[in-house]
């Protein structure tokens, strides 16, 4: 009889292991306890380019790189089902007494626990508001990990602040360079907790869809791209030029853009989406706009100012309480 792959020397073991993809290595460890701990061992580094995970109340779906293997953790009365694809192959299996939470963050720490280089792109969607305890659960699996969890560029889909920090604080803050946080619906979101983290200070992209926050401009003032939304730009925003009263506004408080275009030459572009403008009072500030038509048909204004022999370009399109104010750098030619 041959033997067994447990009764094989660590060394063959760990060769096979190397040659093995992703989600057979996955099935291999629900075979029994003692290959399981053999590939937690001596398992070789994962070379991840994109990882995707949808939370739901009652499952997670867990996929990469890119939809070629997928695995969906599905809450049982008596345990966790599990059904696994990788290419046209599908597999799946009833792992009772056991919580499907449980069972994803097991696999998910040996998939991404030996990834050593930066992921590309890592989504993480909260389809529904996580229970506390599900969230202490993520965040005390995560601290187990030898090394933060090593991302570049994150997408996350809520409109919670508790569940952003759970994540973010245990991702690699040397890092993560860009950050893109949706909600399926136009709400305000406090982020007053996130930008305390030093991950902050090290972005370079930060995008906010259909998140309203009335967080002050200059904590934006380090990136080199923004796109947030607001209830109203204000006049004082975009006074970029004139250093003279406005509006009662003392020299000290010039516009914040107008510091985090001139302090911050690596700021590109700065986007707001906002339910109202005062277009009457951009124009006494940045002069008469130019009018044109903006890619979807519509009125385009735009304002073209010199900053430190930069040209800075100021354009408003939009209508009702749907504008698109934006500020970004033009190479001159």
């Amino acid at each position: 009889m041959p033997p067994s792959l447990l009764q094989m020397p660590d060394v063959v073991l760990s060769t096979i292991l190397k040659e093995l993809d992703l989600y057979t290595v996955l099935v291999l460890r629900k075979v029994c306890v003692d290959l399981r701990n053999f590939i937690e061992d001596h398992k070789p580094e994962s070379k991840i380019d994109h990882a995707s995970v949808t939370v739901n109340l009652d499952s997670v779906h867990f996929s990469m790189p890119f939809n070629t293997i997928n695995v969906l953790y599905e809450k049982r009365n008596n345990g966790c089902y599990v059904i696994g694809k990788y290419g046209y192959n599908k597999k799946q299996v009833l792992v009772e007494n056991s919580e499907f939470w449980e069972l994803f963050l097991d696999d998910f720490k040996i998939v991404l626990k030996n990834q050593k280089m930066p992921i590309p792109h890592f989504y993480f969607n909260f389809k529904e508001a996580m229970a506390n305890e599900l969230l202490q659960k993520l965040d005390q699996s995560l601290k187990t990990w030898e090394h933060h969890v090593p991302v570049k560029r994150l997408y996350m889909g809520t409109c919670n602040q508790k569940e952003v920090v759970t994540l973010v604080s245990n991702i690699d803050s040397k890092l993560l360079e860009s950050f893109e946080i949706s909600c399926s619906r136009c709400m305000k979101m406090a982020i007053d907790e996130i930008v305390r983290l030093e991950h902050w200070k090290n972005l370079k992209q930060i995008e906010m869809s259909n998140l309203v926050t009335d967080l002050p401009l200059h904590y934006f003032s380090g990136m080199a791209r923004v796109s947030i939304c607001r209830i109203f730009v204000s006049g004082e925003d975009v006074a970029l030029l004139k250093e003279v009263k406005l509006y009662n506004i003392s020299q000290t408080k010039k516009s914040i853009i107008l510091q985090i275009f001139s302090q911050y030459p690596s700021m590109i572009k700065f986007h707001i989406r906002s339910e109202c403008v005062n277009k009457p009072q951009y124009d006494r500030i940045l002069g008469k706009s130019q009018v044109g038509r903006s890619l979807y048909g519509g009125r385009l204004d735009k304002w073209l100012c010199e900053i430190d022999d930069k040209t800075v370009q100021f354009s408003l399109f939009g209508s009702m309480d749907n504008w698109n104010f934006s500020v970004e750098r033009i190479l001159r030619k």
